[in-house]
């Protein structure tokens, strides 16, 4: 018997293998907090012949704004997707809305989320049982991710557009809370900071040192696929050892 291995792959692959026949895509939705708020968005998608597959709401307790990540059916859409897009746009309660293409896992459309408890003992187990070498194998997992999340966002976006796009993807998800491109020279140098980023808030003003290894990795993957560059990051500030935030200075070697 031939052995099964895990894959990730592409949403375009998926559609082919999972289901040929329909159109599937994720949409987040920026949006005001509120169990009435997903009421109105659940009836609209009802009305519109929207078929709700997964969803996942990400709410962060200093911010004002909800998250709502879903993978949706619009096969049976009688309108354009793009016109649907700019209809929920224009609802009052929402701020903003994009089309992602993110990886999904072989033979199942679905949405997996972790709780901030259980990614703590993950992210602890492998400092604890490996210690270097731990941080050095988070650092590897993300920068593939980020290769493989680069591969579908810099289809449709470039350069700024598509870090923007990316930075909005990790936080709809829940990743981190607030974030800010505080310089962008393309192809050579970006500095970003984020709040609330979850690898170094299990840690909160336990450390001396930075603590991002995975999402550290992630930026160091996305970019180098987004630019064709080799890209060293550092994190120069961090809130596991009391910092406000977490910077981020990106540069192409």
């Amino acid at each position: 018997m031939q052995k099964l291995r895990h894959a990730i792959i592409h949403s375009e692959h998926l559609k082919r293998l999972y289901a040929p026949q329909k159109n599937l895509v994720c949409m987040v939705i920026e949006t005001e907090p509120g169990e009435d708020v997903m009421i109105k968005l659940l009836e609209y998608c009802a009305s519109n012949k929207i078929s709700l597959l997964s969803t996942s709401i990400t709410l962060h307790p200093e911010s004002p704004r909800a998250f709502i990540t879903s993978i949706i059916d619009v096969t049976s859409l009688e309108r354009s997707l793009s016109e649907i897009v700019r209809e929920i746009r224009g609802l009052p309660f929402v701020y903003r809305v994009e089309i992602l293409e993110t990886p999904m896992t072989l033979g199942k459309a679905r949405l997996i989320t972790f709780t901030l408890r259980e990614l703590s003992s993950i992210i602890k187990g492998a400092y604890e049982k490996f210690q270097e070498a731990g941080a050095v194998f988070l650092f590897f997992l993300g920068y593939e991710i980020g290769l493989d999340i680069a591969e579908d966002i810099a289809k449709k976006y470039s350069d700024y557009d598509a870090l923007n796009h990316f930075l909005f993807w990790a936080r709809a998800l829940g990743w981190l809370g607030d974030y800010k491109i505080v310089k962008y020279i393309d192809k050579k140098e970006i500095v970003i900071e984020v709040k609330d980023l979850f690898e170094c808030m299990i840690f909160y003003g336990e450390k001396k040192f930075p603590s991002s290894n995975l999402f550290r990795g992630l930026l160091a993957g996305f970019v180098s696929a987004l630019w064709n560059k080799k890209i060293e990051v550092e994190e120069s500030l961090c809130v596991s050892k009391g910092d406000h935030v977490c910077r981020f200075i990106v540069k192409a070697d």
